[in-house]
């Protein structure tokens, strides 16, 4: 039953301090989990202004139909499936902008999460025990470790 040594002096205090940045981590999440309910919320308040604004929309278009076959020599069919066309057109411009812009946003949401994640276990790996670290093994050249005393000058 090897447990790995605890950490000691200025390791214990970065220990500590990735600790607080994982519970801060966490607050974030549980705030982040707060805002997406008010934006549900908020979501749901903006449905029904659209369906509001979808009835105004369709008095409106019946108003540009007739308008335009007073205008026009155009039957009246053909002067209503001109504003129906028109108006399926922009919903559906509308549509695709929103799609690609929530994509995006959630997108660059989820993957600066993820980095943050592996950012904060590579931090604590690496304080709570160095020697683990690839960096460390890699530039161990650089550094002394506590079987290697530095050179000295006295005999």
């Amino acid at each position: 039953m090897n447990q790995p040594p605890e950490p000691k002096g200025l390791g214990r205090i970065f220990a500590d301090v990735i600790e607080l940045c994982e519970l801060q981590w966490q607050l974030i999440s549980v705030d982040s989990q707060h805002a997406k309910r008010q934006l549900i919320k908020g979501s749901v308040l903006a449905g029904l202004a659209a369906i509001f604004v979808a009835g105004a929309c369709l008095c409106f278009a019946l108003a540009a139909g007739w308008l335009l076959e007073d205008l026009t020599t155009l039957p009246t069919s053909a002067c209503f499936g001109i504003v129906g066309l028109t108006g399926v057109l922009i919903a559906a411009i509308l549509g695709w902008i929103a799609i690609r812009r929530f994509g995006a946003a959630s997108d660059a949401l989820t993957e600066a999460k993820s980095e943050f994640s592996e950012n904060l276990k590579w931090l604590k790996a690496t304080i709570i025990s160095p020697e683990s670290s690839a960096r460390n093994r890699f530039r161990a050249h650089d550094f002394h470790t506590q079987t290697q005393a530095p050179q000295s000058d006295r005999r």
